[in-house]
């Protein structure tokens, strides 16, 4: 037992755990068109789900982002865990729509404690374990394998209902590990005061930072969410090969995050992001032209980088008493931009499907824009003694 209580141990349940979530997260996107033929729901109707489940899991951030420095992250890693197979299970048994929202509501409770709780404990490993493009790697072989799962269990002819199931072992598996590695914990030192709190929060480079990872996730998973509806509608192409499609996006999605590191080390920041943030922006334009379904995996090539180049990057030049202060706010800025972006995209696929990739593109090239100021910072701050 001796040997599970190491850094070693600690990098491995965060990989797995932000693996296993991953796949809770990023399933709902493949799900959207299934669940609206289930229940008989309008695209508007289908965008409260992802929405739901967002607004929850950004709650949930900011509450344990505030409470983990005092309570650690292994008591409520382990709620994360147990939260996450009662919501797997209600909504694999859900008979009606609001039952159905109110599951994916207790999902997004669970996925926003398991993301403040792991990527805290990430965070204050050794440097040779702390590598952000290894740790959001993961979450792209989760995204990766969810909607490879689903094809696999729909091409059984078995109901979509049944991919909870096999998240139901892996978070078990999960609570296994934990139980045995008692290495995962941590609390801060000491607590921000509220003057600490207000400085850190006005930092230029902290301030960037939120609104560089929070647009980055509004227009990232407005453009996942709503894939599988144009390439229905506008491709004419069936779930089972959209889902294809999906993880073709994640691989491309995942060895780009994987480069992050080393990339980030000969770029430089502004230079990934701009050239991340509007080839995005190029590829998307050319798939909703209409220019081929195959168009839309090469999107994951330069979506991959930027989420942890960003993280990277910030963490890097804030003191510690600040960092965990900045990755709370950094997920809760996700849910916010997520919750306001899909409604937007929601509303106008009731016009036109790819009318509302207008949204996700725009926000696209002004992530480029911010991507240019930060580096910028990053160009000055170099300079500094």
């Amino acid at each position: 037992m001796r040997a599970l209580n190491t850094p070693r141990m600690v990098q491995l349940q965060s990989l797995l755990g932000h693996f296993v979530f991953a796949l809770l997260a990023t399933v709902v996107q493949p799900l959207l068109p299934a669940i609206q033929q289930k229940y008989d729901l309008s695209i508007f109707q289908s965008s409260l789900i992802p929405t739901t489940y967002t607004v929850f899991m950004t709650l949930t951030n900011i509450a344990v982002g505030i409470g983990v420095s005092k309570f650690g992250v292994r008591k409520p890693y382990f709620g994360a865990l147990g939260l996450g197979v009662i919501a797997s299970i209600l909504i694999g048994f859900a008979g009606s729509y609001p039952v159905l929202l109110g599951s994916f509501a207790l999902l997004g409770v669970s996925v926003g404690t398991a993301f403040t709780t792991l990527s805290t404990a990430y965070a204050h490993l050794p440097t040779k374990y702390k590598n952000f493009g290894l740790f959001h790697g993961a979450f792209g072989v989760g995204g990766m394998a969810a909607p490879l799962i689903l094809a696999v269990v729909l091409s059984f002819g078995l109901g979509y209902e049944s991919i909870f199931g096999v998240f139901v072992v892996l978070l078990i598996l999960s609570i296994g590990l934990l139980v045995q590695n008692r290495a995962f914990e941590h609390r801060s030192a000491e607590a921000l005061s509220l003057h600490g709190l207000g400085k850190a929060v006005l930092r230029p480079v902290f301030f960037l930072g939120i609104l560089g990872m929070g647009m980055y996730a509004g227009a990232e998973t407005g453009s996942i969410v709503f894939s599988g509806n144009l390439q229905g509608r506008f491709y004419g192409l069936e779930l089972a090969q959209n889902s294809f499609l999906l993880s073709l996006f994640w691989v491309g999605f995942t060895l780009s995050r994987f480069a992050t590191d080393p990339l980030l080390d000969r770029l430089g920041l502004r230079w990934i992001l701009v050239f991340s943030a509007w080839g995005a922006a190029l590829v998307l334009l050319l798939w909703v032209l209409g220019f081929g379904f195959w168009i839309f995996p090469l999107s994951g090539l330069f979506m991959g980088p930027v989420f942890p180049a960003i993280q990277k990057f910030v963490n890097d030049q804030l003191p510690d008493e600040e960092k965990g202060l900045f990755n709370g706010a950094a997920y809760g800025s996700l849910g916010l931009f997520i919750s306001g972006t899909l409604p937007i995209m929601g509303s106008r696929a009731e016009v036109g499907i790819t009318s509302a990739y207008v949204v996700s593109i725009g926000m696209f090239g002004v992530l480029g824009i911010i991507g240019f100021v930060l580096g910028q910072r990053q160009f000055s701050q170099s300079k500094t003694p």
